[in-house]
């Protein structure tokens, strides 16, 4: 069986029960039970039969598909039953309260009196520590939220994907956790000078860095072109960065 949480900001139209009424269900354990196929208008339609807060009730989620659906929890990633957080996800990122960790990538928003909002946090860095300071419900295809204490003691958050349960395969890599968020400094590793890991820090580029200082600052390229002795890598926002011999020599 598996044990699921259903999120708070889930719509009433999500699950299928009559005279549903949504309040009964936010942050409830679900435990899935069984998944049946049944003949439907149109074609075979798969139903997922879960119980609620380990009462005799049932509620069931209906996916309009048939075989290829019956497998669906069995395997991390199929699609998606929107709203439903697996539990084993969301106790594995409390762990990680009153730890240090390092920031991999930019992107953090600001976590404010009110909670999280949809504003991205003015601290334009990343490879610092932060403390975890709680883990909260986040969004459908991130379903975990890590808010933790920025270098100005200020709040920022980061949703991101723990096990890849019930998320879509094609955003469970771009959400993972281990790409946001490392246990390990990654300055200790690092071969060069103050200047250049400042300008990583700050996502700049700038001539004589290496490839692999590259990546450290923009990440596995979109695309790479080689021409003799040069090599060009393609990155978002049509911006493209020039090697020779290993070196940036120009950037646009």
């Amino acid at each position: 069986m598996y044990d699921f949480f259903l999120q708070k900001d889930a719509d009433e139209n999500g699950f299928h029960k009559t005279e549903l009424i949504y309040d009964e269900y936010a942050g409830k354990k679900f435990t899935l039970l069984k998944v049946d196929e049944r003949q439907g208008i149109g074609g075979l339609r798969t139903f997922f039969v879960f119980q609620v807060e380990g009462q005799e009730e049932l509620v069931e989620y209906r996916v309009m598909m048939g075989k290829s659906a019956l497998e669906a929890l069995e395997r991390k990633g199929i699609g998606q039953i929107k709203y439903l957080i697996a539990q084993k996800d969301v106790q594995e990122a409390q762990e990680l309260v009153g730890k240090t960790v390092y920031i991999k990538e930019f992107g953090f928003k600001k976590y404010g009196e009110q909670g999280a909002t949809k504003s991205v946090h003015p601290l334009h860095k990343k490879f610092f520590a932060a403390e975890v300071i709680k883990v909260e419900e986040g969004v459908s295809l991130a379903p975990v939220r890590i808010v933790f204490e920025m270098p100005d003691k200020s709040l920022a958050y980061h949703d991101v994907v723990m096990s890849g349960t019930n998320i879509d395969p094609s955003f469970s890599q771009e959400g993972a956790f281990d790409k946001f968020i490392s246990f390990d400094n990654p300055k200790i590793a690092f071969e060069g000078s103050e200047i250049i890991w400042s300008l990583i820090c700050s996502g700049k580029i700038a001539t004589s860095m290496t490839k692999e200082q590259v990546k450290l600052t923009w990440g596995e390229p979109l695309g790479v072109i080689k021409d003799g002795d040069r090599e060009q890598w393609e990155f978002h926002g049509n911006s493209y960065v020039v090697f020779k011999n290993n070196k940036v020599v120009e950037i646009r």
